[in-house]
Parts: C-alpha cells; structure tokens; sequence
C-alpha cells in the first residue's frame, strides 16, 4: 500500500485507472482510498521532519508495525509441469509491480536466505523421475534440511522482505515435496512430510495452477499421463483443504487465465488492506 499510496501522489488517475483493471468496484473504492489515506500519510511525515525526536519514534513504531502485519506478499505458484507457472509468474510479476517495492522469484526453496542465489537454480528438468531415490534415512535427512532451510530463511530474510514491501514469488513449494517426492529422490518421507508441515511458513495465496491432464502432457510429456493424472488430483485435493489456495484454470484462454490470477490476487490485498 505504500507503493500504491506514492504512486497515487505522482499520478493519481493513472493510479486509479491500474487498480480498477484488476478489481471490481467495491475493492477499488477500498483500495483508493487506503491510498489517499497513505498520501495524507505522508504528509504528515513531512510535517514531523520538523520535529526529529517524535518523527524518529514514529518510524521506529512504523517499521515495528510493518514488520508484524508486512506491506509485502508472499505467493506460492503450484501445479505440475506443463501448467503455465512460469506464464502465469511473469503476469504476476508485472501486473503487480506497482504495487510493490521490490520482487523476489525462488524457485522451491530460499537457500536460507541467499537472495543472490534466489534459492535452487530451477533448471529444467527433462526427466523428473530419472535419477535413483535416496535410501530412507537419507530422504529423512533431505527433508529435515528442507524444512529448516523454509523456517530459517523466513525467519532471517523473508520477513524482512516482506514487511519492506516485496513481492516474493514461489515457482513450487513445499507441496511438491508431498506430491512429487520422486522429483527429490525421497522415499518413505510421506508420513514425515505431513508431520512437518504445519511449521512451514504461509504465504498470502497458494495459486494452484489446473487444466486437463492430456493438455499439460501436450506442452510437457516428460512425465506418462497416469503420473500428471495423480498429481493433478492431489493438488487439488490441497487447494480444496487449504483457505489460502485458489485453483486457477490454465486450460482455457491464456488471456483469461492471467486476469484471474491477477484479480485473485488484488482481492486478497485489498481484503488484507481493509483489515489493517
């Protein structure tokens, strides 16, 4: 909302005519006027300038604010190979640019916090299945490595990230590790996984990436259709379950496709923003 609020300062209409592309009425009401809330805001800082003590108070409770309820968002894109993640990632990336300070894209994980690695290096992978799984204690040790990795780096960088507006995207998550453990080389890990689970942080909205499973195995055949069937059905079985996923058809119109996510997603920030 900051983001938004400076922008609406240099060009109000040109402000107004973005947000309203990608909500409806009611939420683009809510979210000018969150704005001009800010741009008054602002001016208030100016004012304080004048009085250094109060005004250094006053930012070091609004950083203490920012940090427990971020300006930032953190979105998880999922779904199997061949759904449009990375399509939909790049609309989301620029349609929500002026909302944001910064962006961050990590693919799967955050490499505890490295943001110059960006997390794993997200090469494709032509054959996802190809290599021998690990042996069990192995897998075990893989995933208490992962799951540390989610926690630590949240609580080291992502956080910091978050409450100084960024938008952090996710090209997979720890989702994947459940639906597709074949991809990581784990073995016997299912029951863990799920145990472990609960101690990953959120993100703002899950996008869970859906279409025909001959459709995806046309724009990837990597993996047999049965394979891309199952992970199809689990996938949406945790979208159905989890409050914080929205399926996004991606079999359709593409143009379709990405003003649904991009409305998906201005909703969710302009509810977070009428509940601060």
């Amino acid at each position: 909302m900051p983001r938004l609020a400076e922008l609406h300062q240099i060009d109000a209409p040109g402000c107004d005519q973005v947000v309203s592309r990608f909500t409806d009425r009611a939420k683009f009401s809510e979210l000018n006027s969150a704005a001009v809330t800010e741009d008054n805001y602002f001016s208030r800082r100016r004012e304080n300038a004048k009085h250094p003590v109060a005004s250094h108070a006053k930012e070091f409770f609004r950083k203490l604010r920012r940090f427990r309820r971020p300006t930032g968002a953190m979105l998880v894109v999922l779904g199997p190979d061949g759904a449009g993640k990375s399509t939909v990632i790049n609309a989301l990336e620029s349609g929500l640019a002026p909302f944001f300070r910064r962006y961050r894209y990590i693919h799967f994980r955050p490499g505890f916090g490295d943001a110059a690695s960006g997390g794993s290096t997200g090469k494709p992978n032509t054959d996802p299945h190809g290599q021998k799984p690990r042996s069990l204690p192995s897998s075990w040790l893989k995933v208490g490595y992962y799951t540390a990795d989610y926690i630590s780096s949240y609580a080291r960088t992502l956080r910091t990230q978050l409450a100084a507006s960024t938008l952090i995207i996710f090209d997979r998550y720890y989702q994947d590790l459940l639906v597709d453990p074949k991809r990581f080389r784990l073995c016997g890990c299912e029951l863990l996984l799920k145990l472990l689970a609960p101690l990953i942080p959120k993100p703002m909205l899950y996008l869970v990436l859906d279409a025909e499973p001959e459709a995806i195995h046309a724009r990837k055949p990597e993996l047999p259709l049965e394979e891309l069937t199952r992970q199809r059905e689990i996938f949406r079985q945790f979208a159905q379950s989890e409050h914080r996923a929205v399926i996004i058809p991606t079999g359709g119109d593409e143009t379709e496709t990405l003003t649904f996510a991009l409305k998906t997603v201005v909703r969710k920030i302009a509810e977070r923003e009428t509940e601060r």
